[in-house]
């Protein structure tokens, strides 16, 4: 019994994170799979308050736990009712109040959130995230860590190899969702953009374990370095073919950050790796220009084009709302309605904008204020634990490192895009959050 549950424990990470990546790619209410999620998030994070007495997550609360638990209680607070002579006060309260007096019915008290019914959804979409996080940041031991890595980078494979099937066959039982972008690679997700995100993760992380396996004087075997090589390309020739006009971004961010993190002040093999890495980044942007029909033109137009439903015309009528409910905010999962009530009936189309194509800016309207003290508290917590990281060159600190530009490639992508919202993005930025968290605890810890 006792070699079974030392089995369990030992792959727990490694198939939690590996069913996340498989069954959430999609931010469509599609329940089933991300229910299964949600069950297993709740016994793993069950084990971890009955199973180990001696912990200090909240005794010493970090300053991202602390941002969590600010978060938590905030949306809480969202919900309780409050008397009809304060709730009418707020804004956007116009077409309710009208709503119950063409009824003819008293009005009652209600909460900050506009959508309370979606909230619990919203809460229940961070429980993978969070379970990986806890993982990472204080459950797992370094095996289970190095095997949960490895996992992501068979999963990300196999997603590659599907949208490659998906775009040579054309056949639609290949794609996992009903709704999705069916002309292109979208892999295991309803969407390219996430795919594109998946594909510079997967090159993050694999770009670590070539520095981990270089730095080692002693390697049995050069495969696993190679291994680790050959998909770095192959991840980064997916992203460029992905037809996502978030691509050509997010492949300069990843080679821009890996450089820096890595090969700055490196020793003579990473500074080779680096060499490599920009030489790579060169060709994929010549191949792009003179090859592909030049990808960031793709992006641009996507930011500028016409049309209510265009990015720019989102980010406008969003920030028109923001100013509205900066100080409260709306209620978390409250934007497709709030958003739908600030179109003009002249906007009105079939198409139907569920997100604001910008998380930083749906977070915000979402929460008001107090979602701009997270976000902002996020970031200086980001900046702190990566100035930490540089003291160390320990084998955690790479695959920490690697985390931080994990959570930067989420993050700029969050700007014209709303990757996190599916269930595979967030669990991996809770699993690199976890890395960065325990890499700056611990910089002496060596895997």
């Amino acid at each position: 019994m006792s070699n079974l549950l030392s089995i369990a424990t030992r792959f727990r990470t490694s198939l939690f994170l590996f069913l996340c990546i498989l069954l959430g790619g999609t931010s469509q209410a599609v329940m089933g799979p991300k229910i299964i999620l949600y069950v297993f998030s709740t016994l793993i994070i069950g084990t971890f308050f009955f199973s180990y007495s001696k912990n200090d997550i909240l005794k010493r609360p970090s300053l991202v736990t602390t941002l969590f638990i600010i978060f938590i209680g905030y949306v809480l607070l969202q919900l309780l009712p409050l008397p009809s002579n304060i709730w009418t006060l707020l804004p956007g309260r116009g077409l309710i109040v009208q709503s119950f007096s063409a009824m003819d019915v008293a009005l009652p008290w209600l909460p900050i959130a506009i959508t309370p019914g979606k909230v619990l959804s919203a809460l229940l979409s961070i429980l993978p995230a969070l379970t990986l996080f806890l993982l990472a940041a204080h459950f797992a031991d370094k095996q289970e860590i190095r095997l949960a890595l490895w996992s992501l980078l068979v999963a990300a494979a196999l997603s590659l190899l599907l949208g490659v099937a998906q775009v040579i066959s054309g056949m639609k039982s290949l794609y996992l969702y009903e709704i999705t972008n069916s002309i292109h690679p979208v892999g295991i997700f309803s969407n390219n953009n996430h795919q594109a995100t998946l594909m510079a993760i997967a090159a993050s992380f694999s770009i670590a374990h070539m520095i981990n396996y270089n730095r080692m004087e002693q390697r049995s075997s050069r495969l696993p370095y190679v291994l680790c090589g050959f998909l770095t390309m192959a991840f980064l020739l997916a992203l460029l073919l992905n037809g996502s006009s978030a691509s050509y971004v997010l492949i300069m961010v990843v080679t821009v950050s890996l450089f820096v993190a890595f090969f700055v002040n490196g020793k003579q093999g990473g500074r080779r790796i680096g060499v490599l890495l920009c030489t790579a980044m060169v060709a994929i942007i010549l191949v792009d220009f003179f090859l592909l029909g030049n990808t960031q033109k793709s992006f641009m137009h996507s930011l500028t084009d016409d049309g209510t439903t265009s990015r720019q015309e989102i980010f406008l009528t969003t920030w028109s709302i923001i100013k509205e409910h900066i100080i409260f905010g709306s209620g978390l999962g409250s934007f497709p309605t709030v958003y739908a009530s600030y179109e003009g009936v002249e906007n009105i189309t079939a198409s139907y904008v569920n997100h604001a194509h910008n998380d930083i800016l749906e977070f915000i309207m979402e929460l008001g204020l107090v979602g701009l003290g997270i976000i902002l508290g996020i970031i200086f917590w980001w900046l702190r634990s990566i100035r930490a990281l540089f003291k160390t060159r320990s084998e955690f600190s790479h695959m920490a490192k690697a985390g931080a530009i994990v959570l930067l490639v989420i993050f700029v992508h969050s700007l014209i895009d709303y990757p996190i919202r599916t269930l595979t993005i967030s669990s991996i930025a809770g699993l690199s959050a976890g890395l960065l968290q325990r890499g700056s605890n611990s910089l002496k810890e060596e895997l």
